[in-house]
């Protein structure tokens, strides 16, 4: 979701109009959260599934995992 609110942003300012609605809709995330909350947020409504937190971001998994790693988030495991 942040790397296509950022292809979409043609001054650099990414705005609410970026984000897609359905991410909206659900109240997963809201405005003025960081990228770090939002990954945390993925990942919590996921249960730690980091393949559906991906998705949930509009990422890719491997994306996801470096913002993890960039972050200083702890790696969820499989249970």
């Amino acid at each position: 979701m942040m790397e296509r609110a950022v292809r979409l942003s043609s001054d650099g300012a990414i705005t609410l109009g970026h984000v897609p609605t359905e991410m909206m809709a659900d109240g997963l995330f809201s405005p003025g959260m960081t990228e770090r909350e939002r990954v945390m947020a993925a990942l919590a409504a996921g249960d730690g599934n980091q393949t559906h937190a991906a998705k949930v971001l509009g990422i890719a998994r491997r994306t996801l995992v470096n913002r993890i790693e960039e972050h200083d988030l702890p790696r969820p495991r499989k249970k």
